[in-house]
């Protein structure tokens, strides 16, 4: 059955409930249109399944905690972090943050625990940038340069011939998508490596 009732305190609102005839403890669930139509709320003419005209305040991640495989489980929930200060949503495995490049990042150093050739994982749950500078002297007609490979595909090259003998440099900026990997291939010198994550 449907209960409806009037909250004993201010703000004094209105409550609607669903619970079993005889057991006001046993709740059930409340549909609302559950053979179609919209929901309004703050807005008598609903164009969406459930139109807001005002603010909307999703779950904390105080009261939300369950992310799981599957609907059941909480995949596709979203909640806000209060400590984070990110909306997330879950994955099937984990929460992930709902920012975006530079929010919440910071540049880092990262030359003395990176090398060429060696494949990275982006694991920080958010796309990030790397920026790598290779240098040389090989020479007169010589080449300096490298390439950038993200998810077994080569996303930049940049380099070039020579014409003196002289050391030269070749910067190269690229992003990386959470959870792919990563790699600068280059025969020349590592100079710079960072990363914006």
């Amino acid at each position: 059955m449907l209960d409806i009732g009037q909250a004993n305190a201010a703000p004094w609102g209105l409550w609607l409930q669903g619970t079993h005839r005889t057991s006001l403890g046993t709740t059930y669930p409340l549909l609302l249109n559950p053979n179609g139509g919209n929901v309004g709320i703050g807005t008598t003419s609903p164009g969406v399944t459930l139109d807001v005209n005002g603010s909307l305040r999703a779950g904390s991640s105080a009261s939300v905690t369950t992310c799981g495989s599957g609907q059941a489980n909480g995949e596709g929930s979203q909640r806000y972090n209060y400590t984070t200060h990110y909306m997330e949503y879950c994955n099937g495995t984990t929460w992930v943050a709902l920012n975006g490049i530079g929010i919440g990042q910071s540049w880092t150093n990262l030359i003395a625990s990176r090398a060429l050739g060696t494949t990275y994982t982006n694991s920080s749950g958010s796309p990030i940038i790397v920026s790598v500078t290779v240098y040389g002297n090989v020479g007169a007609n010589g080449y300096v340069g490298g390439s950038a490979i993200v998810g077994g595909v080569t996303v930049a090259n940049i380099g070039g011939q020579i014409s003196a003998a002289y050391y030269n440099s070749a910067p190269l900026s690229f992003v990386v998508p959470n959870g792919a990997t990563y790699s600068v291939t280059s025969s020349s010198s590592l100079s710079v490596w960072a990363e914006l994550r």
